[in-house]
C-alpha cells in the first residue's frame, strides 16, 4: 500500500520534472540569433537564385503556417501554397538582388523555442532589361522544429511612399480650404 502511494507521488513529479523547459542563458540567446539571421540570409540568397526548394525548406512542413504577401490575395496556408507563391514570385522577374537589411530585430522567447524576426530591405530587380528598386518589410515567426528554424508565420509588405498620414492630413486640410473659398 505505501509502494502504490509512493509510486502516485513519483510518477507525478517525474512528468512534471521533464516537462519544465529551462530558459536561455544570454549566450544561448545569441546564437540562437545568429541561427535565424543565418536563415534570412538561406532565404535572400535562395530568392536572388530562384531556388524553390531552398525557399520551401524554410517554411514548417509539420503544421499549417500563415503568411501574407505583398498581394491581398497572396495568403499561404501550407508549405504548399508557399511553394507554389514562390513559383509565381520567380516568373516575374529575370533577376533580383536583396541588398542588405537596412533595418532588423530579432527577438527569441526565453525557452528558445520560438523567435520572431523583422527586415527590411531594399531589393534590385530586372524585369525585362528595365531595372526596379522595390522596399520590402518582411515579419516571420519562426519555431524550432527537430534542431530547425522553419516559418509558421509571415507578413510581407512594399510600403508606400509620401503617405504619411501627417502629410495626407495637411493635403486634406489644404484641399478643404480651398472648397471653403
Amino acid at each position: 500500500m505505501i509502494m502504490k502511494k509512493l509510486i502516485y507521488l513519483i510518477i507525478p513529479i517525474f512528468f512534471l520534472g521533464s516537462c519544465i523547459q529551462s530558459e536561455l542563458t544570454p549566450d544561448e540567446i545569441i546564437k540562437v540569433k545568429e541561427t535565424i539571421e543565418t536563415q534570412i540570409q538561406v532565404m535572400r540568397k535562395a530568392y536572388n537564385l530562384k531556388d524553390v526548394e531552398a525557399v520551401k525548406g524554410l517554411v514548417s512542413e509539420s503544421e499549417d503556417i500563415l503568411v501574407f504577401g505583398t498581394d491581398a490575395a497572396e495568403v499561404m496556408k501550407s508549405a504548399s501554397d508557399w511553394e507554389q507563391q514562390m513559383k509565381n514570385d520567380f516568373q516575374l522577374f529575370d533577376y533580383a538582388d536583396f541588398g542588405e537589411a537596412k533595418y532588423q530585430s530579432i527577438k527569441v522567447s526565453r525557452y528558445g523555442d520560438m523567435a520572431a524576426s523583422v527586415t527590411e530591405s531594399l531589393v534590385m530587380m530586372v524585369i525585362k532589361a528595365d531595372t526596379f528598386n522595390l522596399l520590402l518589410r518582411f515579419a516571420f515567426t519562426w519555431k524550432l522544429e527537430n534542431g530547425s528554424w522553419h516559418i509558421v508565420q509571415g507578413n510581407v509588405s512594399a510600403p508606400s511612399e509620401n503617405q504619411l498620414s501627417q502629410v495626407l492630413k495637411e493635403q486634406m486640410d489644404k484641399e478643404e480650404k480651398r472648397n471653403d473659398n
